[in-house]
């Protein structure tokens, strides 16, 4: 069996840009599974054309595979359903298969005919249990998605059958990432000014109930931690200088950042010193402030902390959790630390131009010096999506390539869209010059 892996990416300002570019560490976490049938006749290939260069569809045609697994964020979609068509006019034996955290919330969206099955859920364990299946039971891969929880496929009547998960996929610890590509391509990967970042995933979805994210959906909502030790290991074994922990909130509580700095602590004894970049809540930073002031000791010199808004109604509209002292007094946590931080916000179509201006009064009096800011974009599945999802629907702006942050998709309420825009990159362009 020829397995080729491609992680697709949408087009958007960003993608010509590329300030973050990183390992496609979801293929080298499949690669990792795949490696223990490499003795049984399995092969593979991993592609992604932002450190390779070139076309995704030349690799197909080249590589003629009998597998096609594709993943790729929402802004993906339609690159994703294209390759798939492509694959199937190459070679109608290929099997196309789609994973990756919006196949995890939104399988229906690959629902095509291209497409033969749609993992979306504990995708790693459901590749093993399916990979046993054909290597060790001999099952074809036409018989395979019957068997296996987590999955949606096409049944014969060419409607798509969705079999839920499986409580064994709850226990599933995937092996360690191959970071094979990533050495291949390090001198590629960068997060904005530093070069050669790794990323590490230390648990899955997230403990907080924010109602306008994604990332607390994922793993059907329940949030795991990889267990220390383990990663602890992986740690060891990475060659990059700066690790990028991509925890949509990697502190989490009091015992956790003890045990993580106690660990790391030790990984220094022994002479490994990383640096590390971490996402983090405002209210969580103050709470935990000694935690943070030991952790930027072992290395933990950048926390992204998504601070989304600057007065408490925007907060609560966007069922944060948070207020906004504890927005200020993060700031002020991380800047005692001697820590950088790199600030997210949000604007919304409903914002007026008052609340441009009161945002980016709050920036400088704040003296925040790295931030972002992005349109609010709601994403299938989050309570804010179903508040806004007939007037998206209504309004027709909300295709996928658009959910990149970066465009309206609603109409704005209390100003011509091309002078939201304007404010918009205005306060953009703020954030480049700082």
């Amino acid at each position: 069996m020829r397995i080729l892996l491609i992680k697709c990416h949408g087009r958007s300002l960003l993608s010509r840009i590329r300030p973050i570019v990183t390992e496609p560490l979801e293929l080298e976490m499949i690669a990792a599974v795949l490696n223990r049938f490499s003795g049984a006749g399995l092969s593979y290939r991993l592609y992604d054309s932002w450190l390779e260069g070139g076309s995704s569809k030349d690799i197909i045609e080249k590589e003629k595979p009998d597998v096609l697994m594709l993943t790729g964020y929402v802004t993906a979609v339609e690159e994703i359903l294209g390759l798939a068509a492509h694959a199937k006019k190459v070679s109608e034996k290929t099997a196309v298969w789609v994973g990756g955290v919006h196949a995890e919330g939104c399988p229906e969206d690959f629902y095509s005919e291209g497409v033969d099955a749609v993992f979306f859920a504990h995708a790693l364990w459901g590749l093993d249990v399916l990979l046993k299946s054909y290597f060790e039971q001999g099952v074809g891969v036409a018989n395979l998605y019957e068997k296996m929880p987590g999955v949606a496929y096409k049944d014969d009547g060419a409607g798509w059958v969705e079999k839920g998960p499986s409580a064994e996929g709850w226990a599933f610890e995937g092996p360690v990432p191959d970071r094979s590509y990533f050495e291949a391509y390090k001198h590629k990967v960068r997060y904005v000014e530093r070069r050669g970042v790794a990323l590490l995933k230390t648990a899955r979805s997230c403990p907080h109930l924010c109602e306008f994210c994604y990332c607390r959906l994922l793993n059907g909502g329940v949030y795991q931690e990889r267990p220390l030790e383990e990663v602890i290991q992986e740690i060891r074994g990475i060659s990059a200088d700066t690790i990028w922990i991509v925890d949509d909130c990697f502190l989490t509580t009091a015992a956790r950042a003890d045990a993580w700095a106690s660990a790391l602590e030790g990984l220094a004894a022994e002479g490994v010193h990383k640096r590390f970049i971490a996402y983090a809540r405002a209210d969580v930073i103050v709470r935990l402030q000694d935690y943070v002031k030991r952790l930027r000791v072992i290395g933990f010199d950048e926390w992204i902390v998504g601070l989304e808004a600057v007065e408490d109604a925007q907060l609560k509209a966007l069922g944060k959790g948070v207020e906004a002292d504890d927005n200020a007094g993060a700031v002020d946590v991380i800047r005692a630390a001697g820590a950088r931080l790199t600030a997210l916000f949000l604007v919304s179509p409903d914002d007026d131009a008052g609340d441009f201006r009161r945002l980016w009064a709050w920036i400088k009096g704040h003296e925040v010096r790295r931030f972002t800011v992005s349109i609010l974009t709601p994403l299938k599945g989050t309570k804010v999506y179903e508040q806004y999802a007939g007037r998206m629907a209504a309004e027709g702006l909300a295709r996928p390539a658009r959910f990149d942050f970066l465009h309206l998709v609603m109409r704005p309420t209390r100003m011509p869209a091309w002078l939201f825009y304007l404010r918009f990159w205005w306060l953009s362009a703020k954030a480049r010059l700082r």
